[in-house]
């Protein structure tokens, strides 16, 4: 299924895949397998599970995982930075790498980043360890951080998306 341009898609299935030459990725709310390719352009996965390889040339990687996959989870780009954000109690087995970048991992995932003769690495297991978790990438930095996932709330009273705390 070929992808257009800074288009958004919601959807759930067993296996999502998809390339694009030029433009934005955007995937939200999806629970598949997904693997997505990308040339020219940004790829963005939020609120999603089931990763399994997500690939840009030029262009930066932007994930929020809901949970960890049942499968290997690998994020590649040649030129750009990949960001990832995991939730709390996340497990896997990290492995991680730029050339010519930086890697930060959040403190509480209990991984070290080395240098190395050329870039850095980060190599480990998070939490009690799990599936392999790849990150990647030539020209660009690679940030893994945690947060707080918290499920989308329902109010009967018919308030606006966005508003928080009541304001």
């Amino acid at each position: 299924m070929p992808f257009q341009p800074a288009t958004s898609w919601k959807r759930k299935d067993t296996i999502y895949r998809g390339t694009q030459k030029i433009g934005v990725i955007k995937l939200s709310d999806v629970k598949a397998e997904i693997l997505v390719t990308g040339t020219n352009g940004s790829i963005e996965l939020t609120d999603v599970v089931g990763v399994s390889k997500i690939r840009t040339v030029n262009g930066s990687i932007r994930a929020t995982l809901l949970e960890a996959s049942d499968r290997a989870m690998e994020f590649d780009s040649t030129n750009g930075t990949i960001d990832l954000t995991v939730p709390l109690g996340f497990e896997a087995d990290l492995d991680a790498s730029t050339v010519h970048g930086t890697i930060n991992v959040d403190e509480t995932l209990g991984v070290l980043v080395e240098k190395v003769t050329v870039g850095q690495k980060a190599r480990g297991q998070i939490g009690s360890g799990g599936e392999r978790l790849k990150m990647g990438t030539v020209n660009g930095d690679i940030k893994l951080v945690t947060a707080e996932v918290r499920p989308p709330t329902r109010s009967t009273k018919g308030s606006q998306k966005g508003k928080e705390n009541g304001n």
